[in-house]
């Protein structure tokens, strides 16, 4: 049994892989076609056209305009250091600063990578022992004013909590 692909895009575009194509009398000539380009992936969909060669040239001018628009950036690493210190009230160690628990990439227009913000919400302080991979607090990534993602902050190593007479002699303002 041979079989016909009826995707013409999939030979003339190296960036199309795939997807869909179809006819129906009432909705004449349909395709929901992808394109890849690094781990970014394009979606389009035409729906009722007249002739498949017109449905195809709507998918491939849309793919030539808009793929190159866009990438997918990566905004935090996972592990990354995130430069603000918590002081540790308790704990042997005075001072730590936390790692991100996950990495985040997000796709978005080239021209607006300038528009990323970070915020990172730690509290100052902690009391007690904190194990390692405990939650400190977040990462949150904004465009403008719109929350785009989150990754919890967290503790890359374990602190044990400071013994009773380091904790008294904290009180008194005296550190060992």
């Amino acid at each position: 049994m041979i079989m016909v692909n009826h995707n013409k895009l999939l030979g003339r575009m190296s960036s199309i892989d795939g997807l869909k194509t179809g006819f129906y009398r009432k909705s004449g000539y349909n395709i929901v076609a992808t394109a890849k380009k690094g781990d970014l992936r394009l979606i389009v969909v035409v729906m009722g056209s007249p002739t498949a060669r017109i449905r195809d040239e709507i998918v491939e001018e849309k793919v030539k305009k808009y793929l190159p628009l866009y990438e997918v950036v990566p905004i935090i690493k996972k592990g990354e250091l995130i430069d603000r210190e918590i002081v540790l009230t308790e704990a042997t160690q005075r001072k730590m600063k936390g790692v991100a628990n996950d990495g985040f990439s997000y796709p978005m227009l080239i021209k607006k990578k300038t528009a990323i913000k970070r915020e990172i919400n730690l509290p100052e302080k902690l009391s007690g022992e904190i194990k390692q991979g405990q939650k400190l607090g977040e990462l949150v990534v904004k465009i403008e004013e719109e929350v785009i993602g989150k990754v919890d902050i967290v503790s890359p190593t374990a602190i044990p909590k400071a013994g009773f007479f380091a904790r008294w002699l904290r009180k008194f303002g005296i550190t060992l």
